[in-house]
């Protein structure tokens, strides 16, 4: 019995001071986020920021005054505001390693400057240091998503202010001008950026684990998460009604081309991310998809039969700031499957690895002939299939165009056997106007659904539309 008490008196012992480090631990934080937080609204850009090679433009005065950057409710002077999830229904996360992601659009009955505020972009605390991000909201007139103030290159960065706040607390999330009707907007982690050497001076390297360098290779459903909850997101008129002048002959950055000639059988491919089916952790491209000898020829493809496997392009790295404005562009290549009950096919204006939204191309044992498709969302009307029917161990050339006029998403194809000539007009032309179509995103490869054989692509090529 002595010795139970004893034992007892011990653990009671260690649990005061474990008490007593939590709450010096807790104070300490407090000091450090005020630090930070001050850093973070008046952090000068860094040398070599600039996100796109666009030249400046004049943003007009705005209320005069830094914004408060937490207050505890949605200020009584917000306006009215309609969201539109076009990814997920109820808010979304996002993680470290990944660059982007198309949220959904915003809308309003009045153009102007507004300030956004959002309940709870982070909500970790001090288990994840650097949950911050950075929102952009393109429309036709700002078509970069730039906000009125920035504080890392010409964005501005959302403070990670849960680290001792409630998570309850609505955070401001930069000035931008919104058009009258819809507005896209997006959201790109911190780390992301910061990972590819951009404002590293925002990041909070207080705990080694919450380093925005801190990946695991097995789940990162617990690393710097950032969100976005469209039922808390407000919206206070800023004060200035004079819009932003459009950048002159702004145009998508998309670009990429790729041939494998000079590569080795079994080479890796940086930049590229692989899923399989509807799950959307990235992993390598590697574990899938590599370059391929296909008789004295090096390509890029599978052999891989399971499930629906797809490798990205990955818009990572230097290329982070274009991931929000890949729109409007043509994906040409060529592509083959050697297998007579074989698949092959693209993806394009995809959000993968980030979730699963995107369109494609593709022939399969359900429907030879290719043909668009969808996932995510679906094709509202026109003609989808190409009539063209494509033959085992035969290289198949394929131009493809995404353009986003607004209140639908435009796709247009042509296929063609290599040895004959391009089509003057396009086979397949098809549109979706639903609330879910999708806007913006990168392209991939398709390895069909229990698809026997090889599958084969070559000769890509990505080129912004004028």
């Amino acid at each position: 019995m002595s010795w139970v008490l004893k034992n007892l008196e011990f653990e009671r012992g260690i649990m005061l001071l474990r008490i007593a480090r939590t709450v010096c631990a807790t104070s300490l934080r407090y000091l450090a986020l005020v630090v930070t937080v001050a850093a973070v609204l008046t952090a000068t850009p860094p040398a070599g920021a600039q996100p796109i090679s666009v030249s400046p433009e004049d943003i007009p005065p705005v209320a005069s005054g830094p914004r408060p950057p937490i207050v505890p409710g949605c200020p009584p002077n917000a306006v009215p505001v309609t969201l539109t999830p076009s990814v997920l229904s109820s808010h979304s996360r996002h993680y470290i390693d990944r660059p982007k992601i198309t949220w959904g659009q915003i809308s309003v009955s009045r153009a102007g400057w507004y300030d956004i505020y959002d309940e709870s972009p982070s909500d970790s605390g001090f288990l994840q240091r650097n949950e911050q991000s950075l929102l952009y909201v393109t429309n036709r007139v700002n078509p970069e998503g730039k906000p009125a103030t920035a504080n890392c290159g010409e964005y501005w960065a959302i403070p990670d202010m849960d680290n001792v706040r409630p998570a309850t607390d609505f955070v401001y999330a930069g000035t931008f001008w919104l058009e009258a009707g819809s507005n896209d907007i997006a959201m790109a982690p911190l780390c992301a950026v910061v990972r590819a050497g951009f404002c590293t001076g925002l990041e909070n390297i207080e705990d080694p684990l919450s380093h925005c360098a801190t990946v695991s290779t097995t789940d990162n459903s617990w690393q710097n998460s950032a969100h976005l909850h469209h039922s808390t997101i407000c919206l206070v008129p800023n004060g200035s009604a004079r819009p932003p002048r459009r950048p002159a002959g702004f145009r998508s950055p998309a670009s990429f081309s790729q041939s494998f000639t000079g590569m080795s059988d079994g080479d890796i491919l940086p930049g590229w991310a692989s899923t399989v089916g509807l799950d959307t952790f990235p992993r390598s491209a590697a574990a899938r998809f590599r370059v391929r000898d296909d008789n004295g020829n090096m390509v890029f493809g599978t052999a891989n039969s399971g499930t629906a496997p797809i490798a990205t392009f990955d818009l990572a790295g230097d290329r982070v700031w274009e991931a929000p404005f890949w729109r409007n562009y043509e994906f040409s290549g060529r592509m083959k499957f050697t297998d007579s009950g074989g698949a092959a096919g693209v993806t394009f204006l995809s959000s993968l690895p980030d979730s699963s939204f995107y369109y494609g191309l593709k022939t399969d044992s359900s429907e030879r002939a290719f043909h668009f498709w969808a996932q995510g969302t679906s094709i509202s009307g026109g003609r989808i299939s190409t009539g063209v029917r494509p033959a085992p161990n035969t290289w198949y050339h394929f131009k493809i165009q995404a353009i986003d006029e607004g209140p639908r998403t435009q796709l247009r194809a042509r296929v063609w056997r290599e040895g004959s000539s391009e089509p003057n007009g396009w086979q397949a032309e098809a549109f979706d106007d639903t609330l879910s179509r999708v806007r913006t995103g990168s392209f991939g490869v398709w390895g069909g659904v229990n698809a026997p054989g090889e599958k084969l692509y070559d000769d890509l090529q990505v080129s912004p539309l004028p």
